[in-house]
């Protein structure tokens, strides 16, 4: 004999749809609500970076125990963090970009090289952006043709590469790419963490 159904169970079936709706609609909107949170830190993250490198005074110097001190020996803080990221893609075009961004986010951070911010008498000083990782082991060439082609910005002619060198490019000389040490760090795998570096040397 069939059993009749209550009008409660009805009304549990009938709703029972909307509420797992409602419930992975709340899931996506939270993961977009983290994501959204994730990206507006690091961007919080390198305007007070910028900030602290453009009232900093200059030729900072690092200590034995990893301080960086002023000419007077006061104790001076960036306010700059490595910022550590993982990818998953298989778009080695993709990854480029990915580069491209992160260094030109780092030039910016630390005021594109236009100031003496440390002493570099003794040697290089060199601070981390960016950490890069990738799920996926993918490889990648031409990353210099990628910089020196690709537009910055829609609509605009400056290039990652002019913005990087800080003048605009017109003919890039394949004997000068062939004989700089360019060309050995245009062929890599993302099999291994990939560093983003701001590096400052004496001239």
């Amino acid at each position: 004999m069939k059993k009749l159904a209550k009008k409660g169970d009805f009304i549990i079936r009938e709703h029972l749809g909307e509420l797992i709706l409602v419930l992975v609609l709340a899931i996506v909107l939270l993961a977009l609500y983290f994501t959204i949170l994730s990206g507006g830190s690091n961007i919080a993250d390198q305007e007070a970076c910028k900030r602290s490198v453009d009232l900093a005074p200059t030729n900072l110097e690092l200590t034995p125990s990893g301080k960086l001190v002023d000419s007077f020996g006061n104790s001076v803080q960036l306010e700059c963090q490595t910022e550590y990221i993982n990818y998953n893609t298989e778009d080695a075009e993709e990854i480029k970009h990915i580069i491209a961004e992160k260094m030109s986010e780092c030039w910016s951070m630390y005021g594109r090289g236009e100031k003496p911010l440390f002493e570099t008498e003794d040697g290089a000083y060199c601070a981390v952006c960016s950490m890069l990782t990738f799920d996926e082991e993918v490889q990648i060439t031409g990353l210099t043709t990628y910089l020196q082609e690709t537009k910055m910005h829609p609509g605009t002619e400056q290039t990652y590469w002019d913005y990087l060198v800080g003048v605009d490019v017109v003919n890039f000389e394949k004997e000068y790419y062939e004989n700089s040490e360019l060309e050995q760090y245009d062929h890599f795998t993302t099999d291994f963490p990939l560093a983003v570096m701001f590096i400052m040397d004496k001239d």
